[in-house]
């Protein structure tokens, strides 16, 4: 990880970061985004990012940190999740309470239901009707799996949670998703509640309709088990271009201490444990400050009954941007516009293994920046947040670019159709009489191929593709130098295989 991105990082998180390397020699890469998914957990019941022209987006984080086994995965998280353990620990307390509530309104509201019953004098058709109470609100708020149903009833009973599992394997190869269906299904409703999209599903004459909830996750995985990383399922929908992946490198076993019990490094472990200490202490005070539940006072209790108002949701406010980031915002929205009308990533050439990624880009970027913001306590973007948000987005399509896993990729439909495509076309470049008959004269004269004649005499995966598919081939081609394109009079393009 660049240094520069480091230095701009806030104080509180600087600290940990360097200390856990200098002490334990864990690189930034796993430390880092561990934070950045604890604090988007932390922030994300505070305020809302502001992604330009879209007006809002939820401060949730996806993250995938993909490391070996004994790379300290959940040695870190452990002692970086004690702000949320503490916070959590408090919310028992409060549930217990507000337990105790909806026994005193499930009474009322049966008791209001009989009495109508026995008022036979009034048209109770022209009166407000009676809603069942609300579930009280679980102090539970961390979740390691679960299946969609039961995911769904527990948004029912908080506002935000936080999907965190330091063994994701466990959580992929779980049996919501290696059912076919399910596992479409359960990350579905995760990408519509990264995007802050209500999530609806009904059973039987039961309708379940979750909205204005946040959810952020971490998934800490081995490399051989990431598959679900490069499943085409899930990125057609969507899912995995959501996530921020992370790949620390290697940690150097040898161990330069001669004793076992060396102390002459307690002065570093005591900067290590304070600043985590002070980590979480910030993560326990944001999460203290998250907009709390209305809540109904025995005198308002006959009222709650007709209110049909959602308890958990979040009506949240967008944050700021002063005129100074407000640069870094458009510079980083036009740079994304090259990107796009030249369909080239970066250093990559491979446009179309990135392409729905570029499409969350912009967001991610405004995610990261908002909540280095909102965990200082503020409202209001600065240019140095911005900056720093930008920098660790760039940090972020680094490692997906360079993510090394121990699995063979599944390929894309476009690029099947693509490879099928380039060995048709090397095979009539080699040898024009390989080409049809009744498109031979004038492919020969013209010295290429046009569209037309892809469409209508390629090989058929290519033929049967729809139409937007076939751009994205031709697209593809392009991208991995395999064809050249150009223009012809009186409108399409004429294809030549590159030599």
């Amino acid at each position: 990880m660049k240094r520069e991105v480091i230095e701009f990082l806030p104080q509180f998180v600087k600290d940990v970061v360097e200390a856990y390397e200098e002490v334990e020699g864990v690189s930034p890469e796993m430390t880092l985004p561990v934070m950045l998914a604890i604090l988007s957990f932390a922030c994300q019941a505070i305020l809302d990012a502001n992604p330009g022209k879209w007006h809002r987006s939820p401060l949730s984080l996806f993250v995938a940190v993909v490391a070996e086994s004994g790379q300290r995965k959940s040695a870190v998280f452990d002692r970086l999740k004690q702000g949320i353990d503490k916070w959590e620990a408090e919310q028992v307390i409060q549930a217990k309470a507000d337990a105790t509530q909806y026994k005193v309104e499930m009474k009322q509201y049966e008791q209001e239901i009989k009495d109508r019953a026995k008022d036979k004098d009034t048209d109770w058709t022209t009166q407000p009707p009676l809603f069942e109470p609300q579930l009280p609100r679980d102090w539970k708020h961390k979740y390691e799996k679960f299946t969609t149903n039961g995911f769904i009833e527990t948004l029912e009973r908080i506002p935000h949670a936080f999907v965190v599992n330091t063994d994701a394997a466990e959580f992929f190869n779980s049996h919501a998703f290696q059912n076919k269906g399910t596992d479409v299904e359960i990350t579905s409703v995760l990408a519509k509640l990264w995007s802050g999209e209500p999530v609806e599903r009904n059973t039987g004459i039961d309708r379940n309709f979750i909205n204005k909830r946040r959810v952020s996750a971490l998934f800490m995985i081995q490399a051989g088990q990431a598959k679900f990383l490069k499943d085409q399922r899930f990125k057609d929908q969507g899912f995995t271009n959501r996530i921020l992946i992370s790949q620390p490198p290697s940690i150097d076993d040898e161990d330069e201490s001669e004793d076992m019990f060396d102390t002459s490094d307690n002065t570093k472990k005591a900067k290590l444990n304070k600043a985590i200490d002070v980590f979480n202490e910030r993560v326990y005070k944001l999460l203290k400050s998250t907009k709390d539940v209305k809540k109904n006072s025995l005198a308002d209790l006959r009222q709650s009954l007709i209110d049909t108002s959602d308890k958990n949701e979040l009506d949240l406010d967008i944050v700021k941007i002063d005129e100074e980031a407000q640069t870094v915002y458009n510079e980083v929205y036009q740079a994304l516009k090259i990107v796009k009308k030249q369909k080239y990533y970066k250093a990559s050439g491979f446009y179309e293994e990135y392409e729905q990624f570029i499409n969350r880009e912009f967001e991610h970027f405004a995610r990261l920046a908002t909540i280095l913001t909102v965990s200082q306590f503020k409202d209001s973007m600065s240019i140095e947040d911005a900056w720093c948000g930008k920098m660790l987005k760039d940090e972020f399509v680094d490692q997906r670019q360079h993510l090394e896993l121990d699995i063979v990729a599944e390929k894309s439909v476009i690029v099947t159709i693509a490879e099928d495509l380039y060995k048709k076309l090397k095979k009539w470049t080699k040898d024009s009489d390989n080409i049809p008959e009744k498109i031979r004269a004038e492919a020969i004269k013209r010295n290429g191929f046009t569209m037309t004649m892809l469409a209508q005499y390629s090989n058929t995966s290519y033929i049967n593709a729809e139409g937007l598919t076939k751009i994205k081939v031709i697209d593809e081609m392009e991208m991995r130098k395999w064809i050249t394109k150009e223009k012809i009079a009186g409108g399409g393009n004429l294809v030549n295989v590159v030599s």
